[in-house]
């Protein structure tokens, strides 16, 4: 009999435990897909203006930055420009041209694109890309998302699951 007391008592402070982490779970959940698609379409709209403009603009690059951390988070941003060079051969019989890349990141692009004149005077200027090079974004959360620190929190697992989003494609070919 008293076994059979214990059981309840452990089943209704499980029950009640339930009713108030699952719905709490469910809206962690809902606000992190809400995130992540809102994540996903910011950048995918960065890199498609860029790719189709041909540039990355300081401007279009602040409001980049300035719509992804609107909701409260922090994150790593990378940019890859892979410029695509084409030379003449000087090796006979090996073809006429050598196609070969450049490889430009984030820290390259913000370089050329924010700098200081010899007299000290700030500038800024857009970073431009030629047609069929290929311009990539990725995005990655600095910390965990809500939904899966308070899962990985009531379950008590480590770590848990940062949020990320990217987009890429050739510059010039919008429509793929």
């Amino acid at each position: 009999m008293f076994d059979d007391n214990v059981g309840k008592v452990v089943l209704y402070v499980f029950g009640i435990i339930l009713l108030f982490i699952l719905p709490l779970l469910l809206i962690f959940n809902n606000n992190d897909i809400t995130e992540k698609s809102y994540l996903n379409n910011k950048v995918k709209t960065f890199v498609d203006e860029a790719r189709e403009s041909g540039y990355v603009s300081p401007e279009s690059y602040r409001n980049f930055v300035t719509d992804i951390t609107s909701i409260g988070e922090t994150y790593e941003i990378t940019m890859i420009h892979k410029q695509k060079t084409v030379v003449p051969n000087r090796t006979p019989g090996k073809g006429d041209y050598v196609v070969s890349y450049n490889y430009y990141n984030k820290d390259d692009i913000l370089k050329y694109m924010y700098g200081t004149l010899d007299d000290g005077r700030d500038y800024e200027k857009a970073y431009s890309m030629n047609e069929g090079d290929f311009f990539k974004v990725v995005v990655v959360a600095n910390n965990p998302s809500k939904g899966s620190s308070f899962f990985t929190s009531f379950m008590h697992m480590p770590g848990g699951i940062k949020m990320s989003a990217s987009a890429g494609g050739y510059v010039g070919n919008t429509h793929e």
